[in-house]
């Protein structure tokens, strides 16, 4: 049995950083507005805030997300 450096197949291959979170162009989901379900008004979505946690000026209802392709 030899134990040559630089040679046979490479293991592991992590890394620091390696798989971590989603990444790509656009982490926070597809661009899009909260509508109320109740009276139909429409916000722009605040990045990092999501449409249910967001109360209708209107009505007071809890918001749900649209996106721009519906």
């Amino acid at each position: 049995m030899s134990f040559g450096f630089g040679r046979g197949r490479k293991r592991g291959g992590g890394g620091f950083f390696r798989g971590s979170g989603r990444g790509g162009a656009n982490p926070a989901g597809p661009p899009g507005n909260c509508i109320c379900p109740q009276c139909g008004k429409v916000v722009v979505h605040t990045p990092g805030v999501p449409c249910y946690q967001s109360k209708c000026l209107g009505c007071g209802s809890s918001m749900t997300r649209r996106f721009f392709n519906e």
